[in-house]
């Protein structure tokens, strides 16, 4: 797509979900609620209807899927904040190639800051740097934390669990190295949304296996964390398995593309939900953010149940009327903006 025309799409997409509600709920189908009970957002509302001019991401090849993905960012987001440190390094990773990562620091500071580690959603299959990079420029200057994102290797060149373990490369390289950038170590936690989520879990869990020092927190936004046959029976799993965003399709098309054929689904490592009871109480601290309109609520609120049950510390927060990936809507979505804002105050002071 031409830049002018995606400049132009942008600009007319805002536009009409600048409309009043009543409008906006007219044009779109009247008012939605789902079986909660939650009213979906009627700009969200109207923006799934408009996204319908877009091919699905589960009929494109995963190279035609990042390039859509590529072209539709900033839509909706947030205006890029200018920030006292933005910096894009490389750090050795696995195999010997290197991994990229981008500093968010809201200070310059000589002395050593707090810091979180942020892997991007997409399945393991699709996103980059770019995809966050409006948030967690909002989320420095929030928290006063130092973020580090790490543009992980994606699925099918690099089949699960290659993403994953280059999380736990970069962790284990910061913890060592941080010093050199800023970064506290001893006050380092971990982030992730949906497939990034899953990829904090896994360190988090490794790093008791393997007795690596614990991440001082996590945070994990509508995290993927039941790919087993749990996950199918959840009743948001069921009722959104289409029309709102992430589907059911889109789903098995990232764990088609991401997952070799002999994964073992149901393992802790893989869907942190089966974890051990003890392996969940070992958990850092832990806040989770998830939405009424994501096929993917159920299991994030029942992490929070069990790690609660097993004695971990966790917070839960249901932002009822968004769908996954709401945090590239904070620009026109209100409540979208809150759930970045929540995060930001619960970094701020568990920081």
């Amino acid at each position: 797509m031409a830049d002018w025309l995606r400049t132009l799409e942008g600009k007319t997409g805002r536009a009409i979900l600048s409309l009043p509600e009543g409008l906006l709920r007219f044009l779109s189908g009247g008012k939605k609620r789902n079986e909660s009970g939650y009213l979906l957002d009627a700009r969200i509302q109207m923006g799934l209807l408009l996204s319908r001019i877009h091919e699905a991401t589960e009929n494109l090849t995963p190279l035609h899927a990042r390039k859509q993905l590529a072209e539709l960012l900033g839509h909706f987001d947030l205006e890029p904040e200018p920030l006292a440190r933005l910096e894009n390094l490389s750090i050795p990773g696995p195999e010997n190639r290197r991994l990229r990562i981008r500093i968010y620091a809201p200070t310059c500071e000589a002395r050593l800051q707090p810091a979180m580690i942020y892997f991007h959603g997409g399945g393991y299959v699709i996103g980059d740097l770019e995809t966050n990079d409006s948030m967690l420029r909002l989320l420095a200057i929030e928290s006063g934390l130092t973020i580090v994102s790490v543009d992980y290797r994606l699925a099918p060149e690099h089949p699960y669990p290659a993403g994953a373990e280059d999380g736990l490369v970069a962790y284990k390289w910061l913890l060592e190295h941080g010093k050199h950038l800023g970064i506290d170590a001893s006050r380092m936690g971990l982030g992730g949304d949906s497939a990034g989520g899953n990829i904090v879990l896994y360190i988090s869990l490794n790093a008791k296996r393997k007795r690596i020092k614990r991440p001082a927190f996590q945070a994990l936004i509508y995290p993927w964390v039941d790919l087993g046959n749990s996950a199918i029976t959840d009743s948001s799993m069921i009722e959104m398995a289409e029309g709102f965003g992430l589907t059911g399709t889109m789903l098995d098309y990232f764990r088609r593309h991401a997952f070799p054929q002999n994964t073992d689904f149901e393992s802790p490592l893989v869907s942190p939900c089966h974890a051990k009871k003890a392996d969940l109480k070992a958990l850092p601290p832990t806040f989770i953010q998830v939405c009424g309109f994501d096929p993917l609520r159920d299991q994030g609120l029942r992490l929070g149940s069990l790690m609660r049950e097993a004695g971990a510390t966790v917070q839960v927060r249901n932002y009822e009327s968004l769908i996954h990936g709401a945090i590239n809507l904070a620009r026109t979505v209100p409540e979208a903006k809150q759930l970045i804002d929540d995060l930001g105050h619960y970094l701020l002071e568990i920081g």
